[in-house]
């Protein structure tokens, strides 16, 4: 018996994590669709980020962001070449380039989050505040799980 509650647990689990990874890739092509080209998701999450904190190391935005410290430089280095982000070093650790936002690079991301609003209020409405802050409450946690987990694994 313990086995088969196992099993279906292991479905429960497996059905759920499918269609979190699909809302999330449904989402991410919904919100690419109606950013104004150029911009890409990633680009838009960088700017959004960016624009929140005022600057960042690459390292620090690779971190937040999940990927790799190349995949970030290319990013920031196609946001620098349009002209929307700056990068500069800081004295002591030249290495290390830190990442702030232009005027244009305010302006785009104002551009994306006015075309993307609609679509993320109508996703919001199909489920009540309660709903979301328990949703992002359990993928925060489960998120910071993995990446604990994973971090554990590279050790």
């Amino acid at each position: 018996m313990t086995d088969q509650k196992t099993a279906a647990g292991d479905r429960l689990v497996v059905a759920a994590l499918w269609e979190v990874g699909r809302l999330a890739y449904m989402v991410e092509c919904a919100v690419a669709a109606r950013l104004p080209s150029p911009v890409t998701v990633a680009q838009y999450a960088v700017l959004h980020t960016i624009v929140s904190t005022e600057e960042l190391s690459i390292t620090q935005l690779a971190e937040m962001h999940e990927v790799s410290q190349p995949t970030m430089s290319s990013t920031v280095a196609k946001l620098r070449e349009r002209g929307l982000v700056v990068t500069r070093t800081k004295p002591g650790d030249r290495r290390a380039r830190f990442v702030s936002p232009t005027p244009e690079g305010r302006d785009v991301k104002r551009e994306c989050d006015a075309a993307s609003s609609p679509l993320l209020n109508d996703i919001a409405a199909q489920a009540t505040g309660e709903d979301w802050r328990q949703i992002r409450q359990s993928v925060t946690s489960l998120n910071r799980y993995l990446s604990d987990t994973l971090s554990a694994s590279d050790t």
